[in-house]
């Protein structure tokens, strides 16, 4: 393990109990009393008094979508928001072109994200045009 954060109010998805949390490459590997380990770089938070709770989901965010030459929130400036609020994935949109596929609409918002977002990220497809291209 590389981080142990120690004596918080850990939040899970059944209980909320006071215990330890071992995180190893930004994972969760064991939740409990005591988490003790050997390992020389061990980094350790003492979280006494806190809440440890998972990060948030936000189902429906449009970044860096333009409205009336207006641009929505940009894929890097909204996800360091809302990193700093506790949010780890927003689940955006990927609309398709009159005419495209779902496919191209995807890979498009993919590589306009690409190396801007600072989180995990989802894309919802959206169907805009029933064509023969929606297979492909």
């Amino acid at each position: 393990m590389d981080l142990i954060i120690k004596n918080g109010k850990v939040v899970t998805a059944e209980k909320t109990l006071v215990a330890d949390v071992g995180i190893e490459k930004g994972k969760i590997k064991a939740i409990g009393k005591n988490i003790k380990c050997a390992c020389p770089d061990v980094k350790i938070i003492d979280a006494k008094g806190m809440l440890v709770m998972p990060g948030g989901v936000d189902v429906h965010v449009h970044l860096n979508l333009f409205v009336s030459n207006t641009c929505s929130e940009e894929w890097d400036t909204a996800t360091a928001g809302a990193a700093c609020g506790g949010v780890t994935t927003v689940i955006d949109f990927a609309y398709q072109e009159l005419g495209g596929s779902l496919k191209k609409a995807v890979e498009d918002r993919q590589a306009d994200a690409s190396g801007k977002v600072c989180i995990d990220y989802s894309l919802h497809a959206g169907i805009t045009d029933w064509n023969d291209n929606i297979k492909t």
